[in-house]
């Protein structure tokens, strides 16, 4: 359909693919935007805490843009991105609902959302915004974060457990009986303390931004049954000093990548010291 009238004409252009893209002109002033659009979804990446010095409280999610170029889809000069997200596997509805990251916060095409502790899950939604604010096209991505799991064995004559942090921020620690706690300790040698009501064995699940986390405490030598992964979810980790020594009740082969992400880790002073049930090279 072509409209001529004086100083104006529209042009509406539907293709195959039922993607309809609507262009106004009014007096000669060439502004272009787009009005109504099913363009294709953004894709989302962003990290988990599997990766080296990543934690798994804060994500860098990245998505492909969307071109401006007058001469390719005619989406004018301004688009810009918008976040919202929230716990869970199901992504907002929008990007005006649930924690909203305005666009005005984000530069590029990549952001960093931090103190994700509430829940090892949540979903975000990424939308492009035309220079009225309407969102022209959008997409979503969930998050599982990772963390770095121990078993820990309590005894009915004693179900304490002690961990040293050094400089911890948005640590969460899950203690594996359906707990867990969030730690802000900027000092070094920080005794964080959990009372199991029962003697069993329990998961350890530690995540976030910490410079060292040791067991070298007498209420977690002989808890530390087992390490279950490798080393993920912990980042700004600059020493492992002492982080094993004296653990007698750990009794496995060290795996070749428990230290796989620890590259930037300076210090592995008496790691293992006293550790006599360990074996295996790292």
């Amino acid at each position: 359909m072509l409209i001529i009238a004086v100083h104006l004409f529209i042009l509406v252009f539907t293709n195959s693919c039922d993607s309809k893209l609507k262009i106004e002109r009014l007096n000669d002033n060439r502004t272009n935007k787009v009005t109504q659009s099913s363009l294709e979804p953004i894709s989302l990446e962003l990290t988990d805490g599997s990766g080296v010095n990543e934690s798994g409280t804060e994500t860098n999610l990245s998505w492909s843009t969307i071109s401006s170029n007058e001469q390719d889809l005619k989406l004018g000069s301004d688009i810009s991105y918008q976040i919202a997200y929230k716990e869970g596997s199901s992504a907002p509805d929008n990007c005006t609902s649930d924690t909203v990251v305005e666009k005005g916060n984000i530069s590029g095409s990549s952001h960093i959302i931090s103190d994700l502790v509430e829940s090892e899950t949540y979903s975000f939604r990424v939308c492009a915004l035309n220079s009225d604010g309407e969102e022209v096209a959008s997409g979503t991505e969930t998050v599982n974060f990772k963390s770095w799991e121990l078993e820990v064995t309590t005894s009915s004559a004693n179900k304490t457990l002690n961990i040293v942090l050094d400089s911890a921020f948005s640590f969460v620690v899950d203690w594996g009986d359906g707990s867990s706690d969030l730690y802000n300790l900027p000092g070094e040698d920080e005794l964080i303390e959990h009372e199991y009501e029962s003697a069993g064995v329990y998961t350890l699940k530690l995540r976030g931004k910490a410079a060292r986390i040791s067991f070298n405490t007498p209420n977690a030598q002989n808890k530390i049954t087992r390490i279950i992964s490798k080393l993920m979810g912990i980042s700004g980790l600059s020493s492992f000093k002492n982080t094993f020594k004296g653990v007698t009740s750990l009794n496995q082969e060290i795996s070749v990548d428990l230290f796989e992400n620890a590259s930037q880790v300076q210090s592995f002073q008496s790691t293992f010291e006293d550790a006599s049930g360990l074996t295996g090279a790292i």
